[in-house]
């Protein structure tokens, strides 16, 4: 967790994997610190909090931004 700790900027990989408990206390973190950050990943069900955030993200809440990036992968000799 990152309880008690002081961050100015976080990166979250994985979000959908990630516990709440995590969220809350690097939200926590940031408020203080007016920090920034970048939480990335595939949200994971409706329930999680990670769909959630991006939900708000998608619908435009200013305390977030979303950006959507696809990866295209071309694989040498036909491998799928």
């Amino acid at each position: 967790t990152m309880e008690g700790e002081a961050v100015d900027n976080f990166v979250i990989d994985e979000a959908g994997k990630q516990s709440e408990q995590l969220w809350y206390s690097t939200l926590t973190t940031i408020t203080q610190t007016m920090g920034k950050g970048i939480v990335g990943g595939t949200p994971r069900g409706r329930a999680h909090w990670f769909f959630k955030i991006w939900t708000q993200a998608v619908n435009g809440d200013p305390f977030f931004f979303h950006d959507a990036q696809q990866l295209y992968l071309k694989f040498p000799y036909g491998v799928h």
